[in-house]
């Protein structure tokens, strides 16, 4: 899976759907340069089963692998970006060694605000606005060691709150 960073960093083209695309289940001697090397013209297109994020469908996101957990949240990032929200790393699991072996990536308006914060009497400041709203999108991927590739254990897709447009949410503020 080729990620091109400049691509979801751009504002200025406010159209991640046509900048980033994703190889489902790469195999290791797949060539990275095949998705860098589509032209404007065949990016709408499937080509050797590449997507643009504006055409995943769930079962595609079930089956996608990572090589680094660090490329499974640029992916998501992208593709909440795409569908108009923004992102957070959540929960992580590590082995006895300390390392990653698992990581639960969800939409940043999951959870709500601890209740000890909301009714502060002695306040310097006003309260910032409640934007929390237990919001159940998420994306969580496991290691499997035999192979040493990340892959999706658990997505859903769905929110309980309104979504922003992809140009606005590109710009970091959705």
């Amino acid at each position: 899976m080729s990620i091109n960073e400049d691509a979801v960093k751009n504002d200025s083209d406010n159209n991640l759907g046509d900048d980033f695309d994703y190889q489902p289940n790469a195999e290791d001697d797949a060539k990275d340069d095949d998705v860098d090397s589509l032209d404007s013209t065949s990016k709408s297109e499937k080509v050797c089963g590449v997507k643009r994020i504006a055409d995943l469908m769930v079962e595609d996101i079930w089956n996608l692998e990572f090589r680094t957990e660090d490329e499974a949240c640029q992916f998501y990032n992208a593709y909440s970006c795409w569908h108009g929200f923004v992102m957070r790393k959540d929960d992580v699991v590590r082995d006895n060694q300390g390392r990653i072996i698992s990581r639960q990536l969800v939409c940043n308006k999951k959870g709500w605000r601890n209740v000890r914060y909301l009714d502060l009497d002695d306040r310097s400041r006003e309260a910032w606005s409640l934007t929390r709203t237990k919001c159940p999108a998420r994306l969580r991927v496991k290691l499997d060691y035999g192979c040493g590739i990340w892959k999706v254990s658990y997505f859903v897709e769905s929110h309980n709150h309104d979504l922003t447009p992809p140009p606005i949410c590109a710009s970091g503020s959705g």
